[in-house]
């Protein structure tokens, strides 16, 4: 449970119902979970971050990933390895959009001592959602003007993300 008053996270475990407070960023915004584990990713608007919670053994192993603007929506892959944060002009007044087409890509299992890193991407337009391929290791980034994929096993050698443009066939 966010709150996002306090900047904290409510932890309650469902075995015996304690109830613990977790410090995040400041100003969360969105908290999501990743299906089949302990782990809770938390956007922090005003510390322009993203908070994981790792639970293991009854321990939290918390990470705060820097992802450099203040994002308000994000998605995670079916995979529980990537997560996008974007801001989503559909559900956003211009006062709250950050005023730039980016997004930033966080790969939470780099590999074996590295930590997660947030790779910031141009997002060719105004984002209204992202999806997820159910078969293949892709995001797509739908915006007002085209269709970005986002191949995730290619991101880092990539510097633009394939781009398919939308418009009349006229």
């Amino acid at each position: 449970v966010l709150n996002a008053q306090n900047g904290t996270v409510v932890r309650i475990n469902p075995a015996d119902l304690t109830v613990k407070s977790i410090k995040v960023g400041s100003q969360p915004k969105a908290l999501l979970t990743i299906k089949g584990t302990d782990t809770a990713v938390v956007l922090n608007t005003g510390s322009k971050s993203v908070t994981v919670i790792r639970t293991e053994n009854k321990t939290d192993k918390i990470m705060n990933i820097d992802v450099g603007a203040r994002y308000h929506s994000m998605a995670i892959s079916p995979s529980g390895r990537h997560v996008i944060v974007y801001d989503n002009t559909r559900d956003l007044s211009a006062d709250d959009l950050i005023g730039e087409e980016k997004m930033a890509i966080i790969d939470l299992q780099p590999g074996e001592g590295l930590a997660p890193t947030s790779i910031d991407r141009n997002a060719g337009g105004d984002i209204t959602d992202v999806f997820f391929s159910a078969g293949r290791n892709e995001g797509y980034i739908l915006s007002k003007s085209s269709i970005q994929i986002v191949p995730f096993d290619r991101l880092g050698e990539l510097q633009t993300l394939p781009d398919l443009k939308l418009g009349d066939d006229d």
